[in-house]
């Protein structure tokens, strides 16, 4: 609700974290974040330009993290 209602309001990008599972979700305009849980599987969110990117670090390298639509975590409610 709390994501939604921001971007409904105008911002481009609403980015939470810790909950344990990584999302990267569009709703109308904007985009919803969350970073998930550092300490298992290394996801972090990257934005530069006005792109927001979500990425994983395997320990040497950066890599495109593509998550799955967590339980609950759908804007479209």
């Amino acid at each position: 609700a709390f994501a939604r209602e921001k971007i409904d309001e105008g911002f481009d990008f609403v980015i939470l974290g810790h909950t344990h599972w990584a999302a990267m979700l569009p709703h109308n305009q904007g985009l919803y974040l969350n970073s998930g849980f550092w300490g298992r599987y290394f996801t972090y969110i990257v934005v530069k330009d006005g792109v927001a990117q979500l990425l994983s670090w395997d320990g040497q390298e950066s890599e495109k993290y593509n998550p799955g639509i967590p339980p609950g975590n759908s804007l479209s409610k």
